[in-house]
């Protein structure tokens, strides 16, 4: 998929797709399922996460929550992520390239599988 970007587009992202159990896994993995959607972001990386704290702890706001499980970096926004420091500088305190989602998109993505599994 890389090289068909390439070929077409001019340059080369980095590509990663997940499975239906890396999916639902990450799914299930929500520690913060209970709250509002557009305040629940899930970043997917294509390697275990291994955090650059110093950056994180200085970018991570008061009111911002975050749970790492394996390639997956929930972090639950409160006040959105339209101003966030930490979403401006992600990929950074992760270490590697990442793609986010909110919990409304997740739960679309979701019903998209069930839909085609049935």
């Amino acid at each position: 998929m890389q090289a068909t970007i390439a070929e077409h587009y001019g340059f080369s992202p980095e590509v990663f797709s997940l499975n239906e159990a890396e999916f639902t896994s990450a799914v299930d993995g929500n520690p913060y399922a209970e709250f509002e959607g557009k305040f629940v972001h899930f970043y997917f990386c294509k390697n275990d996460i291994n955090l650059v704290t110093d950056k994180l702890t200085k970018y991570l706001a008061d009111s911002e929550q975050y749970t790492i499980k394996g390639n997956v970096f929930y972090l639950y926004a409160p006040d959105g992520i339209g101003r966030s420091k930490l979403i401006a500088n992600i990929e950074s305190c992760l270490g590697q390239t990442a793609t986010g989602r909110n919990l409304n998109t997740i739960n679309k993505l979701g019903i998209m599988l069930n839909n085609l599994a049935n």
